[in-house]
């Protein structure tokens, strides 16, 4: 199935506006709607998170840009100004994640917020900003997967044979994803809980896709990307696994007494 989608939305001259540049904003502007409606269940001032906007997107654009230029440097050092170019596409999600956290939580903290209650509060926004930006990389036609013989493979621009559309992919798991966060935001057991599984659920996928990415590999079988994803769910467990023990740790002296 071939696709010839123009990434280019509006053309004025050599001034340009591309989907992806449209799409990144999008989830940006959507992100910051539903973190305040999810502050609020949570108890959170949404005020004092709303202040956190500017610096946490901040942090996530260039976390993800820096990511993904450190991982393609052999193509930037030859190309110093597709640096800045992030309306071409080219953002890495665990760049993102690393940023934000450290600029988010010392932040959240001189704003007096509740650390790990905003850490839910933007676990919507983790699957609505993969959805978006991989549409865009979709538009873009770029980080499809592997060559495949399946009926729904994709002959992108570039190429002569159907490719694994892995943007498409992961739109679905991320859409699968906030299903299951807004399914069970009122029913978590302890602060943290809906980001750190959501976490997990999104470095295995990341995991998964990148068996089926045609990409440079640091060992014989392991991808730059799916170790980050290792370190990211392994990291998040182990937080899970912390949280977990003081929440039990805290009914136990709550039934004690009773």
């Amino acid at each position: 199935m071939p696709v010839n989608i123009n990434p280019v939305l509006f053309e004025f001259g050599r001034f340009s506006i591309r989907w992806y540049g449209v799409l990144v904003a999008a989830a940006l502007l959507i992100s910051m709607l539903v973190t305040e409606h999810f502050a609020k269940k949570t108890g959170q001032d949404p005020d004092k998170v709303a202040d956190l906007f500017v610096p946490l997107i901040l942090a996530i654009i260039i976390g993800a840009r820096l990511a993904h230029v450190a991982t393609n440097w052999s193509y930037y050092q030859s190309n110093p100004g597709d640096i800045i170019r992030i309306d071409k596409g080219g953002l890495a999600s665990h760049g993102a994640y690393i940023l934000a956290i450290l600029v988010g939580i010392p932040l959240s903290r001189k704003k007096g917020l509740d650390t790990w209650a905003l850490t839910d509060a933007i676990a919507p926004s983790l699957a609505i900003g993969h959805i978006f930006v991989r549409l865009g990389n979709f538009i873009n036609g770029e980080l499809y997967g592997a060559p495949t013989n399946l009926p729904w493979g994709i002959v992108f621009p570039g190429t002569f044979t159907p490719h694994h559309p892995l943007q498409i992919y992961e739109i679905i798991t991320s859409a699968i994803l906030l299903g299951l966060i807004i399914a069970f935001f009122d029913r978590r057991k302890f602060k943290g809980q809906v980001f750190l599984l959501s976490l997990v659920y999104i470095s295995v996928i990341r995991f998964l896709l990148d068996i089926l990415r045609p990409e440079f590999r640091v060992t014989s079988f392991l991808a730059l990307g799916q170790i980050a994803s290792i370190v990211t769910a392994g990291g998040a467990l182990l937080l899970l696994i912390i949280l977990t023990r003081k929440y039990k740790s805290s009914q136990g002296k709550e039934d004690n007494h009773v």
